[in-house]
Parts: C-alpha cells; sequence; structure tokens
C-alpha cells in the first residue's frame, strides 16, 4: 500500500501528463483486479504479487530496451 496516493490515481497522473506519458509504467499488486485496473489507468504492464525477482527484472529490461 501506498502512503496517501493511490497507485492507480499516480499511474493516471503520468499518462494523462504530455510530459510522462511516455514512461513506463507497471503495477505491483496482489488485488484480484489487477489487470483491469491496469488497463483502467493506462498502465503498460501487470505484475501480480507474489512474483519471483527475476520476473520483475525482466519486466524492466523490456521496457529499457523499448525505444
Amino acid at each position: 500500500m501506498l502512503l496517501g496516493e493511490d497507485g492507480r490515481e499516480i499511474c493516471q497522473q503520468v499518462k494523462s501528463a504530455e510530459q510522462t506519458k511516455h514512461i513506463p509504467m507497471v503495477l505491483l499488486s496482489a488485488h484480484v483486479a489487477g489487470r483491469s485496473a491496469m488497463e483502467a489507468c493506462g498502465a503498460d504492464d501487470f505484475l501480480a504479487k507474489p512474483f519471483r525477482l527475476t520476473e520483475l527484472i525482466d519486466m524492466v529490461k523490456k521496457y529499457l530496451a523499448s525505444p
């Protein structure tokens, strides 16, 4: 849990601003509806908790390699 703001709200703010909409956003959640939340806020990807560290590293590499 984030203190203060919800990750979906932060994602939506980042994706709606012209200066930051290109920044890849990945939601990490143990919530059952995590994937639908990803789509609703405009996140680029979703990783369900619990996850293996290698999964997170692979996902980060994927987005670092993207133009």
